[in-house]
């Protein structure tokens, strides 16, 4: 590739990534990221259950409010790994909005990250890291010349 295609690669990839990290990834951000307000809770129990053939990781906690009257919730969990992670009857920080304190959510729950938030994150740092890897080629290629210009066609004359 020439220089001048490596560099407008790598601009474009930079600027991708950064409208991904700078703009979409945190304008996707939920009400409970918003004005949610962090409190300890204490994991109740955890399930796993087979819904439509898919696996729904299920956490049962209880955590107080600010006016200290408990409330007892249930969050299905995004991904097997933050379930796996949790045990019973271990303190938690849990997420609330003041307004509606029945409203709270663990984090890596359904509900506390916008729909696909990390893998934008993933996508966009990807990006990142792949443009830098064009900037180092597109610096390192040789400068554009122009390719040598033939001299036309060569015809031959024969003397009869």
């Amino acid at each position: 590739m020439t220089r001048s295609s490596l560099t407008f690669l790598a601009a474009i990839g930079t600027l991708g990534a950064i409208v991904l990290l700078v703009v979409v990834v945190p304008g996707r951000t939920t009400e409970i990221q918003k004005r949610g307000v962090k409190a300890e809770g204490q994991i109740l129990y955890k399930d796993s259950r087979v819904i439509e053939g898919r696996p729904v990781y299920v956490v049962r906690f209880v955590y107080a409010d600010n006016q200290r009257k408990n409330h007892d919730v249930e969050n299905q969990m995004a991904s097997a790994g933050d379930w796996e992670h949790l045990k019973p009857n271990q303190y938690v920080p849990v997420y609330y909005l003041p307004d509606r304190p029945d409203v709270a959510f663990l984090p890596g729950a359904i509900g506390m990250v916008a729909p696909h938030s990390r893998a934008l994150t993933f996508v966009g740092w990807s990006a990142l890291l792949g443009s830098i890897a064009l900037w180092y080629l597109a610096f390192k290629a040789p400068k554009n010349q122009k390719p040598p210009t033939p001299n036309g066609p060569t015809t031959t004359r024969r003397n009869a």
